[in-house]
């Protein structure tokens, strides 16, 4: 891995950096009660109470309760501020097969591991004074256009990312196809780790979502 001395400056935005948008068209009502809204509440709330099973590991009437009122609430929060958003949030069922389903199944797993990671660092850390040795590493991910789906994709690759503890999203890459990505303690095999201005890693392709 490469230090910080060696980062390149990317050509696209940081992940989360707040910008500017058109707001012509948008100035139509697209309130909680829309139909639009509904379809969002709904694929919000089938998304999140599969993660709660996925995390909660039973099937026990109280727990699915448990999990359906809590995911209600989470998916009727994520609804009221796609409402507000200055861009739609549009979703493709082609992001339900593929790599993108093979994405979210792995994230569980992806937060386990990498919790187990950061706490093994840690310890190294208190018990020999090791320093994590993290970096950047550059993910092939094709960054598309302005619009609504792309801009969507882009925001859940950003989530998914950093959701691991290990790994934070920090920039993307329109000219190269490439996501910048922050892991904390570089123990996580990678093949072509680098600075923003280095291989990519896993290879130069940009992914297929």
């Amino acid at each position: 891995m490469r230090n910080d001395d060696h980062l390149q400056p990317v050509s696209g935005p940081l992940a989360g950096e707040p910008r500017e948008r058109a707001t012509q068209g948008l100035a139509r009502s697209r309130g909680p009660l829309s139909g639009g809204a509904a379809f969002t509440f709904a694929a919000w709330w089938v998304l999140l109470m599969g993660f709660w099973m996925a995390l909660d590991d039973s099937l026990r009437p109280d727990e699915l309760v448990t999990g359906a009122l809590a995911s209600v609430l989470a998916a009727l929060l994520a609804t009221v501020v796609s409402s507000q958003a200055g861009e739609p949030v549009r979703a493709r069922l082609s992001w339900l097969r593929g790599r993108p389903l093979r994405r979210a199944l792995a994230l569980p797993g992806d937060v386990a591991r990498d919790t187990l990671v950061i706490y093994a660092a840690l310890a190294r850390l208190l018990a020999r004074g090791t320093v994590p040795g993290g970096g950047y590493v550059l993910v092939p991910l094709r960054y598309g256009g302005s619009a609504p789906p792309d801009a969507t994709r882009r925001v859940l690759v950003t989530w998914t990312t950093s959701l691991a503890p290990d790994t934070l999203a920090v920039a993307f890459d329109p000219a190269r196809d490439v996501q910048v990505v922050h892991r904390l303690t570089g123990d996580r095999p990678q093949p072509g780790d680098a600075g923003p201005g280095g291989p990519v890693a896993g290879g130069s392709e940009p992914g297929d979502w």
